[in-house]
């Protein structure tokens, strides 16, 4: 990934890209991460529903603290510094398939309440036809992971914007390289160019579009095939197909009005 942004610059996605508009529900690109935190090491990323964290890493089990507002994890001397938050609850989705990657979602809250500041914000939850794959709305991918497949993991939250697939091309794709059986479920999405995607370390991270000036949580890093390959995008969660559930788990509507 690419194009750096410091939480301490106070440097606004909004400003940057698509001009000023209304704060609500808009968070920087910079906010939308948080760190997982288990013995004192830093395991991955994801994405803050207000009360609610939203993830899909499903691949940690002791996880111990949950850290917002993070933007250079080699130092603590930032302008805006982090919080960090224990967990009171995590549901993985009934129907998650490690094999598969199938459902690869869960939800996870805070201990706390986490209020909105300068470097820590919320992201708008889509409905199931807010966002239509291979659309040309603008995405944006970010997290902590490789630039490419032969790079360190970045000590900076980075961010790139990647283009939408639609699925039969996404699922055509994939089958070049898993087998003409492979079949790409409804409940994933496909993002990436050649040099833009997501990498190791980016897991169950954020991948948010804008629409009418706000954006949304789309997607879910979940996997890929090696970094920005040509023809090969990387796989997301595709947060609107679990809609239903993530209300029912958390009881709250949290569409945007």
């Amino acid at each position: 990934m690419n194009e750096p942004h410091s939480a301490g610059t106070n440097v606004d996605l909004r400003e940057t890209k698509s001009g000023r508009v209304e704060p609500t529900c808009q968070p920087r690109v910079t906010e939308w991460d948080m760190w997982w935190l288990g013995q004192h090491i830093f395991v991955c990323g994801f994405e803050f529903i207000r009360g609610l964290g939203l993830d899909s890493a499903n691949r940690i089990k002791d996880v111990l603290k949950v850290r917002l507002g993070e933007y250079d994890v080699s130092t603590t001397a930032e302008p805006l510094r982090h919080e960090e938050f224990l967990i009171s609850r995590i549901v993985i989705h009934p129907q998650f398939d490690n094999a598969t990657l199938v459902n690869d979602i869960a939800l996870l809250q805070l201990e706390r309440s986490a209020r909105r500041k300068a470097n820590i914000d919320a992201v708008c939850m889509p409905k199931k036809t807010d966002f239509f794959e291979g659309s040309t709305t603008r995405c944006y991918v970010t997290g902590w992971g490789r630039k490419d497949e032969a790079s360190e993991h970045s000590v900076v939250l980075k961010e790139i914007n990647v283009p939408l697939w639609s699925n039969p091309t996404c699922q055509n794709a994939l089958r070049d390289q898993f087998g003409p059986a492979y079949s790409l479920p409804s409940t994933a999405l496909c993002a990436g160019a050649e040099g833009r995607d997501a990498c190791d370390g980016d897991g169950g991270g954020p991948l948010v579009c804008e629409k009418d000036g706000h954006w949304y949580q789309v997607g879910v890093v979940s996997f890929g095939i090696g970094c920005g390959r040509r023809n090969i995008p990387g796989v997301y969660t595709r947060v609107g197909a679990f809609e239903d559930w993530i209300v029912e788990t958390i009881g709250v509507d949290h569409h945007h009005a």
